[in-house]
C-alpha cells in the first residue's frame, strides 16, 4: 500500500507507520514512540486508539491478537498491521518453547 492521498496527514502519517512495520506488525506502545507522543497521557492513548479505530473501519489497517504459548504461561499482544500484511496470524495463536 503506501500513503494514501485521501488521509488526513495525521493519519496518512499514522498509516504510514503501521505500513512500515512489514508482517511483524506493531504495538501500540511502539507506534507511541514513533509518534513522540507520550503513552502516559490518557488523552494521547485515545486519540491514537479513535484514529487507529478510524483507519481500520475505512479498511487501511487491522489489528490481530497475538498469542505465544510457553512452558510457563501465555502472552498475548495485540498489534496493528497494514491490510495485506500480518493475515499469516490470522489464527491469532502461536506455540512455542520459553527461549533458553
Amino acid at each position: 500500500m503506501s500513503k494514501k492521498e485521501n488521509l488526513e496527514p495525521d493519519l496518512n502519517q499514522l498509516f504510514t507507520i503501521i505500513d512500515e512495520s512489514g508482517e511483524e506488525g506493531i504495538h501500540l506502545g511502539d507506534i507511541l514512540k514513533k509518534l513522540g507522543k507520550d503513552g502516559h497521557d490518557s488523552d494521547v492513548v485515545l486519540a491514537l486508539q479513535d484514529d487507529l479505530f478510524e483507519l481500520s473501519e475505512r479498511g487501511y489497517i487491522h489489528r490481530e491478537i497475538i498469542q505465544k504459548r510457553f512452558e510457563r504461561g501465555v502472552l498475548t499482544q495485540i498489534k496493528w498491521f497494514a491490510v495485506g500484511k500480518g493475515e499469516s496470524v490470522s489464527n491469532g495463536v502461536f506455540i512455542g518453547m520459553m527461549p533458553g
